[in-house]
């Protein structure tokens, strides 16, 4: 999965840099199909564009995919310009929370 994530990007996006991670074993359903990436992408395009905007344009290559094969996707996508002036240690991994788990399923 994580390598079709890569050339599903690849293929619409001019990727100066990528990178992903697969969290779901940090998951409190450790055992699960469904998987939690984080992916960091840097790019050209993502100049000028709000952060909304460029959540929406990874979203809108990888939608067939959620929620069946990826649960959750922690996304990090910074212009090229951002990406040389930021520091690269950053990207934490967000802890899924037994409460919130819990206070969403039993809806």
């Amino acid at each position: 999965m994580k390598e079709l994530i890569y050339k599903k990007n690849k293929k619409k996006i001019n990727i100066f840099y990528f990178k992903i991670y697969n969290d779901t074993k940090k998951h409190i359903l450790k055992n699960t199909i469904k998987k939690h990436y984080r992916i960091i992408i840097v790019s050209k395009i993502f100049h000028n564009l709000s952060l909304i905007h460029r959540h929406k344009k990874i979203y809108s290559i990888l939608y067939k995919y959620i929620p069946h094969k990826i649960y959750s996707l922690q996304i990090y996508a910074y212009s090229t310009k951002e990406w040389s002036i930021l520091p690269k240690k950053i990207h934490r991994v967000i802890q899924c929370s037994k409460k919130l788990y819990k206070k969403d399923n039993q809806n």
